[in-house]
């Protein structure tokens, strides 16, 4: 007789290659050199354990019960098939609430008066050391709009799962004002966004010991930002850095007055 167990694509299937797909990338001496990249995989794995598990003993009462069916153990058949229908109801239910960005490493945007931003700037400080994060500063405009990297430790929790409700006005009386978008750093991809959809321009200052600033606009979007950085490669990588989390959440980037 047929068992539903046998009739359709395992839900297992998925969670058990993106598994394996993660121990692949960890295995690779290239990305292992990328420190960011291989301590998220790590955080994405360790997420991806409890999952994993439950898909590996699903799949294996899903053999059991091919078996049972193969040998024509009517009785045994029964068991298996309510226990792989029970299981694999959990598993779904489990994944239909996953967010697979939470171990991921965010950019932060906030932009108000100058006293808003000061003070959720260093709301967000307190909350990275508190939580063995770093804080990566990437541009912003003066006393208007900060743009940083929020990057979590080896062993951290990932930014993204505690700090993607942040979005939106401050939460505080005192931030009332300013405003909130927090965007999950995903891989990065060769030439994403390809470079002639951007235009750069170098800033330079005569005061010393003032880092160089590049802006860089968006021209499709229309996204512009400006990185900073202790030289002009630093202060343009910072600014594509921004400018891709933007595109990733497909949200309206700060722009100059």
């Amino acid at each position: 007789m047929p068992h539903d167990g046998l009739m359709t694509r395992p839900v297992s299937e998925d969670v058990l290659s993106e598994y394996a797909a993660l121990e692949s990338a960890l295995a690779d001496p290239a990305v292992l050199r990328d420190h960011l990249r291989a301590r998220r995989l790590r955080r994405c794995l360790a997420e991806l354990g409890p999952l994993h598990a439950a898909a590996v003993r699903l799949r294996a009462v899903e053999e059991d019960l091919a078996a049972a069916v193969e040998l024509a153990w009517e009785a045994e058949a029964h068991r298996l098939s309510a226990e792989a229908a029970e299981l694999r109801d959990d598993l779904a239910a489990r994944l239909a609430v996953r967010d697979p960005r939470d171990p991921f490493d965010v950019v932060v945007f906030v932009e108000g008066d100058a006293p808003e931003v000061a003070l959720l700037v260093r709301r967000y400080r307190d909350l990275a050391e508190e939580r063995n994060w770093s804080v990566q500063h990437l541009g912003g405009r003066p006393g208007r709009v900060a743009a940083f990297a929020v990057v979590a430790h080896e062993g951290a929790e990932g930014p993204w799962g505690a700090l993607k409700r942040e979005t939106g006005r401050g939460v505080l009386p005192d931030e009332a004002s300013a405003r909130v978008t927090v965007v999950p750093e995903g891989p990065e991809e060769p030439d994403d966004p390809p470079p002639e959809d951007l235009r750069l321009d170098l800033y330079c200052t005569r005061q010393p010991e003032q880092p160089p600033h590049v802006w860089v606009t968006h021209l499709p979007s229309g996204i512009q930002v400006r990185g900073t950085g202790t030289c002009s490669v630093e202060a343009k990588a910072a600014a594509i850095r921004q400018v891709r989390a933007l595109l990733a959440a497909e949200a309206p980037g700060p722009r100059p007055e």
